[in-house]
């Protein structure tokens, strides 16, 4: 029993660091957002929203409509200008939506000491509204990134594979060890039906046999 719960403690960990490897790559290749079921993954890359979000933290942010944006709620959105063009800004919404004919515009600015509002934005470069900080994944995330890092996530993920190859082999020998013993017995277990098979049939011989004797 206990052996199976770690068999799959081991899965569950190789499987998520697997997945944490290829998020990792996939984000820094690509600089596209990662997201799933409508929920994103941003790493904080500035401190224009300190000390609400410090550099390098993990957040978590989840699409939405411009209507649910209120006043104070933090946001992500694309630039679509200067050095900022395309990248993903999360900032805080300083003032409440506003509809201009049908179109929604949102006016932003960073937490930090010193910053200016941003130009505003309009709904349709809303990624979605910031949910939480996700704990150390951040730190981790960083430290994954560098060299040392990388190297000791595949030296993890290698030595669970292994393990899980291993435990697979184990497993595959006593299967195999176990059908051995099965097909002997089963071949013991022919052999003396018909031994008895046979002993009937002597005894009924010699009753017959008996019988025209007499």
């Amino acid at each position: 029993m206990a052996k199976k719960v770690l068999n799959i403690i081991t899965t569950v960990i190789l499987v998520l660091l697997i997945a944490l490897l290829i998020f990792m790559f996939y984000a820094r290749a690509s600089g596209h957002t990662v997201s799933f079921f409508g929920f994103s993954f941003f790493r904080v890359s500035s401190a224009s929203m300190e000390p609400t979000l410090m550099t390098g933290d993990i957040i978590l942010v989840q699409k939405t409509s411009v209507t649910n944006i209120h006043k104070n709620d933090i946001v992500s959105y694309r630039g679509d200008e200067g050095e900022m063009d395309g990248k993903v800004v999360t900032h805080r919404v300083i003032t409440e939506p506003e509809n201009d004919n049908g179109t929604w515009f949102l006016q932003t600015q960073g937490d930090a000491d010193g910053t200016v509002p941003d130009p505003k934005i309009t709904s349709d470069q809303l990624v979605g509204k910031y949910l939480v900080t996700i704990p150390l994944l951040g730190y981790l995330y960083s430290f994954f990134l560098t060299p040392v890092g990388l190297v000791t996530i595949v030296s993890i993920i290698l030595i669970l594979f292994g393990y899980e190859m291993i435990s697979l082999l184990v497993s595959y020998k006593s299967i195999d060890k176990l059908g051995v013993e099965l097909e002997e017995e089963l071949r013991a277990s022919e052999v003396e039906k018909a031994k008895r098979e046979m002993n009937q049939k002597g005894i009924s011989k010699e009753n017959e046999e008996s019988g025209l004797s007499d």
